[in-house]
C-alpha cells in the first residue's frame, strides 16, 4: 500500500508565532529553563495553601514540640500530574511523603490524591477511618484510642502500631499477626464470628477512601527504602482539582533514606531565580507562555536542524515514508518538553511523527554512548542492525542485494506468518498475547545468535537497517542513518522499505 507523504508537525513559518521563532535568541537549554521555570511558578501557585486555612490550622495545630506536622495540599493526579513532572517533582503535586514533607513520586510517597480519592501507596500499609475525629484530639500514644471504635475498627487501630520485622515476608507476617489478633479477640468476646471472619478477608487494608472535609484518618505505610510511620491526617479542604490535609507524625520507627530517590535529579535550586516577568504574569497568562515556549522549544529542536543537513536531507519530509528529524535521550532533561508518548525519543517512521502512538524507532544514552532501539515504547520488538559507514542510498541498496550476512538476513528474512490468522474472536485475547509472546522470545533467540543486541550503538556516519513489529498489527522494514550527534541527541533520516500488517507475506 502507498505510504502518506511524511510531514514533521510544527508552526508555519507565516504565522504569528512562526516569526517569533525566527526572531528569538533563545538557545534550546534557555528555552528548556524557562519552560521549567513556567512550570514551576505554575506548580507552586497551585500548592500554595489559603492563608485561610493556614491561620485555622495554627489555632489547631499540636504543641509537642517533638511532633512534625504541617498543612498541605495534594493535587489531583489527573489533572496535574502528566503536565507539571518536574526533574525533582516526578507526578507534580499529586503524591506527597509525610516522613520527607515533600511532594515526590520518586521518594517514598504515602499518599496520593487520585480519581477524587485518597490512596495509600507505600508498602504494607494500614489505614483506620476516624469519622469526624478532630485532629487535636488524636494522641501521639498507642494506648490512647479513638472514641465510638467497632472491634474490627479497634484492631485496626493496634495493628497500625504494631512493630513489623525486616526482610522479606513482611506482608505475610502482618497478615498472620491479623489473623492471631482476630482469633485472641474472638476468646476474649471482644469480637464476634462474623467481625472476625470479615477481618480475616482484610488482607492488609490500604487507603482508597473518597475524602470528606472534617474527616480524619490514621495512616501507617512503609517503604522499600526504610522508611515506616504512622500519621494521623484531617480532610480540612477539597475541590475538583485538590484535596487539603493538616497532618502530624505519631511514631516513626524507621526514618527513609535521605539519599533515595534524588541521585542525579535537579534540585529547585539549580534553577535560579524566577525572572520578574513570570511572577508578574497571572496564571492563564503564565499557561499561555508556558505553550508559546514549548513551542518554540520543539520547533527548535526537532525542524530547526543545521544547515548542511537540511541541505542533504530536508527534501525527506516531502516524500513518501521518509523523513529527518530529531530523537532527544530517553528519559534526559529534555522530557520536560513531553513531545510524544517517548519525549522525543521515539518516532513512527509511518508518520514521521513523535506523537503517534505507535513507535517503531527510538534514541537512548547508556552513559555517553547513544543507542538506536525498536521501538522504545513496549508494544514493538524487533532488530536494528548496523550496516557501517554508508550513506542513505547504498543502505537502501542493501536490502535489495540482500548482503550475506547473519543479521541483516535475518533482519530481511524472518518469517512472522504464523501470527497470520490469530484468533480474534471475543475471549481469545490470551491466545493472542500468549503467541505474540511466543514469536518474541523466538525472534531475540535468534537476534542473540547473530549480534549480541536488538538494538545498535548511533554513529556518525552510519547507516542501519532495521525491521520492526508491532504485536500483530504492523511489521515495519526501514534503513536509518545517523546523520549527526550532538548535546541535544542524534539528528536521523529514514526511509520505509516495506510496510505491512504483521503475519501477511513478505
Amino acid at each position: 500500500a502507498m505510504l502518506a507523504a511524511v510531514r514533521i508537525p510544527g508552526v508555519a513559518r507565516g504565522s504569528e508565532t512562526g516569526a517569533e521563532i525566527e526572531a528569538s535568541p533563545l538557545e534550546p537549554e534557555e528555552l528548556l529553563k524557562r519552560v521549567q521555570r513556567i512550570k514551576t511558578v505554575i506548580l507552586e501557585r497551585a500548592l500554595a495553601v489559603p492563608e485561610r486555612l493556614r491561620a485555622k490550622y495554627a489555632r489547631k495545630a499540636p504543641r509537642e514540640g517533638s511532633v512534625r506536622s504541617g498543612i498541605v495540599r495534594i493535587l489531583e493526579r489527573n489533572k496535574y500530574g502528566g503536565d507539571f513532572s518536574l526533574p525533582w517533582m516526578r507526578q507534580g503535586g499529586s503524591y506527597y511523603s509525610f516522613l520527607r514533607g515533600v511532594h515526590d513520586f520518586n521518594r517514598d510517597p504515602e499518599i496520593v490524591f487520585e480519581d477524587g480519592y485518597l490512596k495509600s501507596s507505600g508498602m504494607d500499609s494500614v489505614t483506620l477511618s476516624l469519622g469526624r475525629t478532630p485532629l487535636e484530639l488524636i494522641q501521639a500514644d498507642e494506648t490512647w484510642q479513638p472514641a465510638g471504635l467497632d472491634p474490627a475498627a479497634e484492631l485496626k487501630w493496634s495493628l497500625a502500631w504494631t512493630e513489623v520485622p525486616e526482610g522479606n515476608g513482611r506482608n505475610r507476617w502482618l497478615e498472620g499477626r491479623q489473623e492471631e489478633l482476630a482469633e485472641e479477640w474472638l476468646d476474649l468476646g471482644k469480637l464476634n464470628a462474623v467481625d472476625r471472619e470479615r477481618i480475616r478477608g482484610w488482607g492488609w487494608p490500604s487507603l482508597s477512601d473518597k475524602p470528606i472535609v472534617g474527616h480524619s484518618y490514621v495512616l501507617r505505610s512503609r517503604s522499600g527504602r526504610g522508611g515506616d510511620g504512622l500519621v494521623a491526617f484531617e480532610v480540612v479542604d477539597l475541590d475538583g482539582a485538590s484535596c487539603t490535609v493538616a497532618w502530624k507524625i505519631l511514631k516513626v520507627w524507621s526514618e527513609p533514606d535521605p539519599k533515595q530517590g534524588v541521585q542525579g535529579k535537579m534540585s529547585r535550586e539549580d534553577l535560579g531565580p524566577v525572572p520578574e516577568d513570570l511572577l508578574a504574569m497571572g496564571t492563564a497568562e503564565l499557561h499561555a507562555e508556558l505553550d508559546k515556549t514549548l513551542e518554540l522549544a520543539k520547533v527548535r529542536l526537532f525542524e530547526t536542524l543545521p544547515p548542511n543537513i537540511e541541505e542533504r536531507f530536508g527534501a525527506l519530509r516531502e516524500e513518501a515514508g521518509a523523513g529527518v528529524t530529531r530523537l532527544l535521550p530517553y528519559m534526559g532533561k529534555w522530557t520536560e518538553l513531553r513531545r510524544g508518548v517517548a519525549h522525543g525519543s521515539a518516532l513512527s517512521v509511518l508518520s514521521g511523527d513523535h506523537d503517534d502512538r505507535y513507535t517503531y524507532l527510538g534514541y537512548q544514552r547508556n552513559g555517553n554512548n547513544g543507542q538506536l532501539e525498536p521501538g522504545l515504547d513496549g508494544g514493538a520488538f524487533g532488530m536494528v542492525v548496523d550496516l557501517g559507514k554508508v550513506d542513505l542510498a547504498e543502505a537502501v541498496r542493501s536490502k535489495l542485494r540482500k548482503r550475506n550476512d547473519a543479521a541483516i538476513l535475518l533482519a530481511l528474512d524472518y518469517d512472522f506468518s504464523s501470527l497470520d490468522g490469530l484468533p480474534v474472536a471475543l475471549g481469545e485475547d490470551d491466545a493472542q498475547r500468549k503467541l505474540i509472546r511466543h514469536h518474541r522470545q523466538i525472534f531475540r533467540s535468534r537476534v542473540r545468535q547473530v549480534q549480541d543486541d536488538s538494538s545498535a550503538p548511533a554513529k556518525v556516519g552510519h547507516s542501519y537497517l532495521a525491521r520492526v513489529v508491532r504485536e500483530r498489527d504492523q511489521d515495519v522494514l526501514f534503513a536509518v542513518h545517523v546523520a549527526a550527534l550532538d548535546e541535544y541527541g542524534a539528528i536521523v533520516a529514514w526511509r520505509v522499505l516495506e510496510s505491512g500488517r504483521a503475519g501477511a507475506p513478505r
